[in-house]
């Protein structure tokens, strides 16, 4: 059997995460955004669309960028 190497785990981990991204914020706690303003500019700086969409759905399209980068090329 072959060992499981950090790589492996922490893509499985971002491939679980990036799947949970693609639902909706069903608490407070999972949509908290403290700073819109340096979400924004990280949008920004990720590629990321900002206009007509809702902070929550820009911090979800964020996260799921820089999970992506942890995935392998499909």
């Amino acid at each position: 059997m072959a060992e499981d190497t950090g790589g492996d785990t922490l893509r499985s981990l971002a491939s679980e995460m990036l799947a949970r991204l693609q639902g909706t914020c069903t608490s407070r706690e999972e949509c908290v955004i403290t700073d819109q303003e340096e979400m924004i500019r990280t949008a920004i700086a990720y590629g990321v669309p900002v206009a007509g969409r809702r902070p929550e759905d820009v911090a979800r399209a964020i996260t799921g960028v820089i999970i992506a980068d942890y995935l392998p090329d499909q």
